[in-house]
């Protein structure tokens, strides 16, 4: 952990921007994990919610002297709580639908680039044919036929996003399979499984690492997409997404806050997570190395 710590600086090289993605992202994570200690409000525990409060401007004060940062909504809920516990919800569904599609589509990579053909053609067609459509659209198809829920659109982002890690991981193992390394490996005896998993694997991880920083950020863009759209996580656990549709009636009327921080928040979070990600991409090319 200190290692990385001290690669850290060396890897953002200075760069402004990266360096103010990463306080961002990280600022959005802890805020995320430390929403019920820090939030003045549980903006979905009825019990502290008082519909008198609501439309409150943000900046102001309640009747009962409570800060509302951003604001509240047409139900009284505090807006910057209800955006902790939204960046919550986003975040967990993104993590583990992305954890899910990096174990499939790196198992089939590494398949694809170790057994080779039949199975790598008949995998790689599939997976180009996952990445001929928009994303969003085979997730609403998905979601059809499956039904609403947090757990139904972890699997919808899961099988969008496989097709990137596979091809990722093969591209990558195709070149090291045939090192030195792994035809000793071969010779010595040991079994496909540790050959993939011991001595090709930890050589893709450089690359995959700069793929699964940028999937993670289209994870909580689809999220926040189907959310939106009334097709993602239950009401009684909204992200990001359904606080923007939950504003979206109300934006003509003044009460602009109620959408434009939600949005704003997941501008900046979709920004930084992109920036880190095309910063570990030029840090891997040698080509770009200053």
């Amino acid at each position: 952990m200190r290692a990385a710590g001290r690669r850290l600086p060396r890897l953002l090289g200075g760069d402004a921007i990266s360096s103010v993605a990463l306080v961002l992202m990280a600022g959005a994570v802890l805020l995320a994990v430390a929403a019920p200690f820090v939030c003045p409000q549980d903006p979905y525990d009825l019990a502290q919610i008082d519909i008198l409060d609501s439309f409150v401007p943000p900046f102001s004060r309640s009747g009962a002297g409570m800060l509302y940062l951003f604001g509240t909504d047409d139900q009284g809920r505090d807006i910057f709580s209800a955006i902790a516990f939204g960046l919550r919800i986003s975040l967990a569904v993104a993590l583990t639908a992305t954890l899910g599609a990096v174990a499939i589509g790196t198992s089939i990579g590494l398949a694809a680039a170790y057994f080779g053909d039949p199975l790598d053609s008949l995998l790689m067609r599939i997976a180009d044919m996952q990445l001929a459509f928009p994303a969003v659209l085979i997730a609403l198809m998905l979601l059809a036929l499956l039904g609403s829920g947090s757990d139904k659109v972890v699997v919808a982002i899961m099988a969008v996003q496989w097709a990137a890690y596979a091809r990722t991981v093969r591209s990558v193992a195709l070149v090291e399979q045939g090192k030195e390394y792994v035809e000793a490996a071969r010779c010595l005896g040991y079994s496909t499984m540790r050959v993939l998993f011991v001595h090709i694997l930890p050589n893709c991880l450089a690359a995959l690492s700069v793929v699964v920083i940028v999937q993670i950020a289209a994870a909580v863009l689809i999220e926040a997409t189907l959310s939106f759209l009334g097709l993602g996580v239950p009401i009684t656990s909204p992200s990001l997404g359904m606080l923007i549709a939950n504003g979206y009636p109300f934006m003509l009327s003044g009460r602009f806050w109620m959408t434009i921080y939600p949005g704003l928040t997941l501008v900046l979070l979709i920004f930084s997570m992109n920036a880190l990600g095309e910063r570990l991409r030029s840090a891997a090319n040698p080509r770009e190395r200053r």
